[in-house]
């Protein structure tokens, strides 16, 4: 049994061609499966941190955040990965952990430096995710980091409205309290 995870060479020219035509790659699995030490044998070998798949435009480290691996999470900052990395609809790795309530993830991102205001295609920010689906801690994390409690999406929605749209009472209250 190896105590260690077993690497291929960096000169095997199979290792980092895209996992499947949508080009998924081994490290796209890997951190949106939770696997720690694959993370880091791939990092180590030199996989690309900021490969993007086709469909969505997701890097690696938007999978570690939506499934909340926050160790992985760690591994791809730590490698270079781009903290405000942005997919196809605009959702950077904030938006899902916020819309997921991955609190721990959420802290790592925002003591690192992510920008806490950021938006979607719809205009829509972390916090509006956050509210809409009843993550009142996050929303708490988000709001001690200098989120926009009154930031309006493309529509006029607020988080607010958002949180009171889908019947979310403690979100509510700490979001008037505001």
């Amino acid at each position: 049994m190896r105590t260690k995870p077993h690497c291929m060479n960096k000169s095997d020219s199979l290792f980092f061609l895209p996992h499947t035509d949508d080009r998924v790659t081994p490290l796209h699995i890997a951190a949106g499966l939770g696997h720690t030490s694959s993370v880091a044998c791939l990092l180590e070998m030199g996989a690309p941190v900021e490969a993007v798949e086709k469909e969505e435009k997701a890097r690696p480290l938007h999978l570690a955040c939506v499934m909340g691996h926050t160790p992985c999470v760690d591994l791809l900052l730590r490698a270079g990965a781009d903290i405000n990395a942005r997919d196809r609809t605009g959702w950077t790795p904030l938006h899902y952990c916020s819309q997921e309530g991955h609190r721990a993830v959420v802290l790592l991102l925002l003591g690192r430096g992510a920008e806490v205001d950021c938006r979607d295609e719809t205009g829509s920010t972390p916090l509006s995710w956050a509210c809409d689906k009843g993550h009142v801690s996050v929303a708490r994390d988000l709001v001690a980091h200098g989120a926009d409690v009154n930031a309006k999406d493309r529509s006029g929605g607020t988080p607010l409205i958002e949180a009171s749209g889908r019947g979310h009472a403690e979100t509510v209250e700490f979001l008037v309290r505001e």
